[in-house]
């Protein structure tokens, strides 16, 4: 399933390729910048979260020991942002996921572009994991909570009523479209 996943990301994307965090000093970078900028609280970045850049996707210290259900589930979330990126221009995609309207508290375009993206870790978690896993409150309160936490910035930490509404819509849209297939 994994290498099936990964070639046709491959063939989908030529210059698609798997990166370690630890062997960029980009990431390293980021790492610091993201921890100084939420006080301390985004501690995880090189650890438990992958990062796509272009058609680079950076994995974290964690990638290894990931079941390759796992690791699926989280390269089809990074194909909506490697295909975002592809529709939108790079540079534009770049701005809208870091700028608007603010990089912290608000950021408006990446809570969209983030949303789309966890539709189908949504989608990936239920085929691969079942109804009891996607209906639990654990997995609702992680996925709200990528929202509104320093995990990406408090990206939407005024609206978790929002984020919470959201996620029960969307909930229902993924079951019924896979019960449908």
């Amino acid at each position: 399933m994994l290498e099936q996943l990964l070639a046709q990301i491959k063939k989908e994307f030529p210059d698609f390729k798997l990166t370690p965090k630890t062997s960029s000093k980009l990431m390293v970078a980021i790492n610091t910048f993201l921890f100084m900028i939420t006080f301390g609280k985004m501690s995880s970045f090189m650890i438990g979260y992958v990062t796509t850049i272009d058609q680079t996707v950076y994995t974290p210290t964690t990638w290894d020991s990931m079941s390759d259900k796992g690791k699926a589930i989280v390269l089809r979330h990074e194909r909506v942002h490697m295909r975002q990126s592809r529709r939108m221009g790079s540079y534009w995609f770049k701005f809208v996921y870091l700028v608007p309207i603010f990089p912290l508290w608000v950021a408006l375009g990446r809570t969209r572009l983030e949303q789309e993206a966890y539709i189908e870790t949504m989608s990936a978690t239920l085929e691969y994991y079942g109804m009891s896993v996607i209906t639990a409150a654990s997995f609702k309160t992680w996925m709200v909570s990528q929202f509104t936490s320093a995990d990406y910035g408090w990206m939407a930490f005024f609206s978790k009523k929002a984020i919470d509404s959201w996620y029960m819509d969307t909930l229902g849209k993924v079951i019924a479209s896979q019960v449908k297939s």
